[in-house]
């Protein structure tokens, strides 16, 4: 009798191989699916226009698409203060729930300059959160030349965020003062530099308070605004020019010519004032905007405005810092120089942009006075 053998054929080789590769290749899938990470929410990271003396727009280059950048130009020995807006919003992109630390390092020449960072406080923000930063960068008396300052942006922990933009780019240009804004008062034949006068007033039976009846010695005055270009280059820019409150035009709300404006070719000092070298002016109104006006490399354009106190004013109304003897300083005398394309609209709403060509931009010019 044969005996039953429980023996089996062996798997071949090939079979055999086949399912250890088929179960190492599952184990592999299974160890990178626990690996993988589930994605990482996105800090988005939104600058804005800076304001300050001026606003300066901000851009994302092309070929730095993490950074926001900006371009201040000064002239020299001008102190930059500038605040940038900053908005910070955490998208939850993989769904799970997520807090994260902001933290900034503003590095750069600018820092090296003295300048100062603040608002750049670290903070925490959690999934769907918003957070606000106003970044303001003060420097004094810099000289002429390129600054940069760059305030890195950090999240951590960094395996959970990824950032939309990880760096503010600030770039200062300083460049030499090629041109000059001056105002200042004359009579008005432009023969003396007045920098006080006497308000004579007159009170009636019926009056309650002495009335303004006129200035003295000159009982008619010129606030003038020259601006002067020794830069190498046409310069366009626009003119806003506003008067203390308690003086008008003269003539006022009539066809009159208040406002005369002068074109000369070379550049003259404010010091050495003369209106004869200017020759005859164009007539301009009592217009005090002017836009977008070309004033030649090497020349200088004159704006004079012919005004008078307003008579019949109560004395009350006058800015007295001394009420014996009554004097007080009339200090609402400006010109400001605008960017070339801004309006008398977004001027007088605060929004134009003022140009950086000149400093002190506005001019301002008080005039002292005493009441007789």
């Amino acid at each position: 009798m044969k005996r039953t053998s429980s023996w089996r054929p062996r798997r071949s080789i090939e079979s055999l191989l086949f399912s250890v590769m088929a179960m190492a290749a599952l184990a592999i899938a299974s160890t990178s699916a626990q690996a993988q990470a589930p994605g990482k929410d996105k800090l988005e990271v939104t600058a804005h226009d800076s304001y300050g003396e001026y606003a300066v727009p901000v851009t994302s280059p092309g070929n730095a698409p993490n950074q926001w950048f900006y371009l201040v130009e000064l002239t020299n020995d001008y102190s930059l203060d500038q605040t940038f807006p900053i908005d910070f919003h955490l998208a939850d992109v993989n769904g799970l729930s997520a807090a994260i630390n902001v933290s900034f390092n503003p590095v750069g020449s600018l820092m090296d300059a003295g300048a100062t960072v603040e608002g750049a406080d670290a903070f925490g923000i959690s999934d769907g959160g918003t957070e606000s930063k106003y970044i303001h960068v003060t420097a004094a008396g810099l000289q002429e030349g390129t600054y940069s300052l760059n305030i890195q942006i950090s999240a951590t922990p960094s395996s959970k965020v990824q950032l939309s933009h990880n760096t503010i780019h600030i770039l200062v240009v300083v460049t030499g003062n090629c041109a000059s804004l001056t105002s200042f008062l004359t009579d008005n034949e432009f023969t003396t530099i007045v920098t006080e006068t006497v308000v004579n007033v007159n009170q009636g039976r019926r009056d309650p308070e002495p009335k303004v009846v006129s200035t003295n010695p000159f009982g008619q005055l010129s606030y003038n605004v020259l601006f002067v270009n020794g830069c190498g280059s046409d310069e366009t820019v626009s003119f806003g020019i506003a008067l203390d409150s308690r003086f008008e035009t003269n003539p006022k709300n009539n066809p009159g010519n208040a406002v005369f404006t002068y074109l000369i070719g070379e550049t003259v000092a404010p010091d050495e004032f003369d209106i004869q070298a200017f020759g005859a002016g164009n007539g301009a109104g009592q217009n005090l905007w002017f836009s977008d006006v070309t004033v030649p490399a090497g020349h200088s354009f004159l704006i004079t405005v012919h005004i008078q106190i307003i008579k019949g004013q109560g004395l009350s109304s006058l800015p007295l810092t001394s009420v014996e003897p009554p004097s007080g300083i009339f200090d609402g005398f400006s010109a400001q120089l605008y960017a070339p394309g801004t309006t008398i609209q977004s001027a007088s709403l605060g929004t134009g942009i003022l140009a950086p060509l000149v400093r002190p931009n506005p001019s301002e010019s008080d005039l002292p006075f005493t009441v007789q």
